[in-house]
């Protein structure tokens, strides 16, 4: 009966309710579209942050991060880090070397980054954060012959594809290590530094022009579930040897990593903002009504009905408010992020989001974690804050709102 009366009481005033519901609703697609943003954008700066180092987790010399030089090499053929690679959770691997190096075109030298890499067992070139756009990068693969560089690189030697160029770097022995090279492929990446400054070469070319056998400066991997990234590395720690340590991502770019756990908390800031403005309008809707109804609450305190039922009664008409309105905001925000799924082109402004390491492309990402944990709070906030206006009319005195006009 209490539930009954309730939803009858919810259309006593059509206008009134149809408007506090859509302001529901709109509130709801507001938070909903806004955290699906959000995460899309803070998984924007994660893929892009795992592109440029990539990898969960990296392995290398204590001092290497520091010092990033030849001399800080190892070998990934270690009975005991090959074994510890092969763990379940591990979902792939790679080895690399990773050295300061200095490119030099018939025009132009500059000082770059160079990675010989295995590309068979790379991730696809998204993950390298690079597309080719000329040549190919049939010489990253086995023991091919061939340098990779990045457009603005390229533009910067004034050099182009098929053309040679010459590297020069601290080979092993201490010496420099010197070796012409021809461009067979030119890539761009959405990060114009990186394509000023990575060039890539394969595993084995890297390692015969440093004077290496089997050597690497890194190895990067990826693992099956990212909630065990901090177990896979507590296993690695406790069984690697005292010259290597593993590192996660976010211990090696501490920037991203305190930027994903702010924009993280400032979701739910979102949700709390935007929520404090609806309950307000809550509220004053809440109050109203029981103004209006005053002589009726106050009738049905004097024929003995329990100041709880009321209490009960008006708490299931929010509850009714709040969830038509959250059916009607998650329906509108399903529509919305559906429409745009292909994302919103933010060409405009690439170079400032190249500076963050975000992609000039954002699209929306709603897990359903952020679903829930949104609809949950809407939901709990709103029954908690019309409990004061149903209390206040439980402690009506029947004979006053009788008389009340």
């Amino acid at each position: 009966m209490i539930i009954q009366l309730a939803w009858r009481n919810l259309w006593r005033n059509k206008e009134r309710s149809a408007l506090m519901i859509s302001a529901i609703g709109i509130a709801v697609c507001a938070m909903l579209f806004l955290v699906a943003m959000t995460r899309g954008f803070m998984l924007s700066l994660y893929d892009s942050g795992i592109e440029a180092l990539p990898g969960h987790i990296q392995i290398h010399h204590p001092s290497y991060l520091d010092d990033p030089v030849v001399d800080h090499r190892f070998d990934p053929n270690d009975h005991t880090l090959t074994k510890l690679l092969e763990a379940p959770e591990i979902e792939r691997w790679s080895a690399r070397i990773k050295v300061p190096a200095v490119i030099s075109s018939e025009y132009e030298s500059r000082g770059i980054t160079l990675l010989g890499i295995e590309a068979d067992k790379e991730p696809q070139h998204p993950r390298h954060g690079y597309t080719l756009i000329e040549g190919d990068d049939a010489a990253l693969h086995s023991n091919g012959d061939g340098i990779v560089l990045g457009q603005a690189l390229a533009d910067k030697l004034e050099t182009r594809l098929g053309k040679r160029v010459v590297l020069m770097t601290q080979s092993a022995a201490g010496g420099l290590a010197e070796r012409g090279i021809r461009v067979t492929g030119i890539y761009h990446s959405a990060l114009t530094a990186r394509e000023e400054t990575e060039v890539y070469i394969s595993l084995q070319t890297a390692q015969k022009l440093l004077g290496l056998t089997s050597e690497v400066s890194e190895i990067a991997l990826f693992v099956n579930n990212t909630s065990m990234l901090e177990a896979t590395q507590a296993n690695l720690t406790a069984d690697l040897a005292p010259s290597l340590e593993a590192l996660r991502w976010d211990e090696i770019n501490e920037y991203l990593g305190a930027t994903m756990k702010t924009m993280d908390q400032f979701i739910y800031i979102i949700v709390g903002v935007v929520f404090l403005t609806l309950s307000f309008a809550l509220v004053n809707t809440l109050v109203m009504a029981i103004y209006e109804r005053t002589p009726e609450i106050g009738l049905l305190l004097a024929l003995g009905l329990k100041p709880r039922s009321i209490l009960a009664c008006l708490s299931i008409e929010s509850m009714w408010l709040i969830t038509l309105g959250m059916l009607m905001g998650n329906a509108l925000a399903l529509a919305n992020l559906y429409l745009m799924g292909d994302g919103i082109d933010l060409s405009g402004v690439a170079e400032g989001l190249a500076m963050m390491g975000a992609s000039p492309y954002l699209s929306a990402d709603l897990s359903f974690h952020d679903w829930a944990i949104t609809n949950a709070l809407v939901f709990f906030l709103g029954l908690t804050t019309s409990v004061l206006p149903a209390r206040k009319a439980t402690q009506l005195d029947p004979i006053k709102a009788l008389h009340a006009s």
